[in-house]
């Protein structure tokens, strides 16, 4: 199945709601939201369910803002993570990778900022960008 598929319209209605672990119970936090199983309510009927594929196999972008902010994505994670998705044709696979991206970009945009005097004085060892991961629980 290709990664454009109608993965979108198939989670209009579709809300993840927390991530879960091995006994299928409610967790706050996970080492790899990528990895990591997930509830969703779903249908019109709105049934609470075990997700059947992880975020590395759909993606982010098969993700609606109300899920990826349940899910813990910060803004900046969210948009960054749609745009690797757009540009490449396939699902971030952890978040290792997604810090990568995320930081590539931050360094880009610290980069185009600079005015052209500090250009030439941009340090090699530009920051990384750090995102604090917010507990889930409510």
């Amino acid at each position: 199945m290709e990664f454009r598929s109608a993965r979108r319209e198939e989670n209009k209605s579709t809300v993840a709601l927390h991530f879960v672990d091995e006994n299928l119970l409610k967790i706050k936090n996970v080492e790899d939201r990528f990895n990591a199983r997930y509830a969703v309510t779903a249908g019109p009927e709105r049934k609470t369910m075990i997700y059947p594929r992880t975020i590395s196999e759909t993606g982010v972008r098969s993700l609606n803002l109300r899920s990826a902010v349940n899910l813990g994505f910060g803004t900046t994670e969210y948009i960054e993570a749609i745009r690797f998705e757009e540009q490449h044709n396939r699902p971030i696979q952890s978040e290792e990778e997604l810090h990568s991206i995320v930081n590539e970009a931050f360094r880009r945009r610290f980069i185009q900022s600079a005015s052209a005097k500090e250009k030439d004085n941009i340090p090699d060892d530009i920051p990384d960008y750090t995102v604090e991961r917010r507990s889930l629980g409510r």
